[in-house]
């Protein structure tokens, strides 16, 4: 793990921003968009009375939480940090408009065409009542979050099948 996050760190510092940076950035936003999916349909369905420390700690958002709301975690501003915040580089929000970012670079227009379906998650994002969706149990939100883990692992074969699957065509 350590060598890892040693790489990671010479490849962060060091490496070209060419297209091979451009799929490095892409893989890491795609992998936590869905880590991050499947942590919050887990939480929407828990026990309401658990405490949620235990998810700005695992999505390495506690210290921002603690900075904006002097009070313990609820699920409306955790939930708004976590999905809606564009300014917190763990929030879902901030890794589609990352990720979408990434796949624009992409030669011949083939990263417009994958990032349809990431716009399509962020106006329907933009489209749920914040009172309503954005509570324990929330079905439509469950459902987008289905949604993102689908869409992400399609992006994902797409771009493996178009830049790392060597057959003839």
């Amino acid at each position: 793990n350590t060598a890892f996050v040693t790489m990671m760190g010479f490849t962060m510092d060091g490496m070209t921003r060419n297209l091979s940076w451009q799929f490095i950035q892409a893989g890491l936003y795609l992998e936590r968009l869905q880590f991050l999916s499947v942590l919050l349909q887990q939480t929407l369905y828990m026990p309401e009375q658990n405490s949620l420390d235990w998810l700005l700690d695992l999505a390495d958002s506690g210290v921002t939480y603690r900075s904006r709301y002097d009070a313990l975690p609820e699920y409306l501003p955790v939930l708004d940090l976590l999905v809606l915040d564009p300014s917190n580089p763990q929030s879902v929000m901030f890794q589609l408009q990352a990720l979408s970012q990434c796949l624009q670079a992409i030669p011949d227009n083939l990263g417009a065409q994958l990032t349809k379906p990431l716009h399509a998650q962020i106006q329907a994002l933009h489209a749920m009542n914040i009172d309503a969706d954005f509570v324990h149990q929330s079905n439509r939100l469950n459902n987008w979050l289905s949604e993102m883990q689908t869409i992400c692992t399609d992006l994902s074969a797409a771009l493996s099948a178009q830049f790392f699957t060597h057959t003839p065509e």
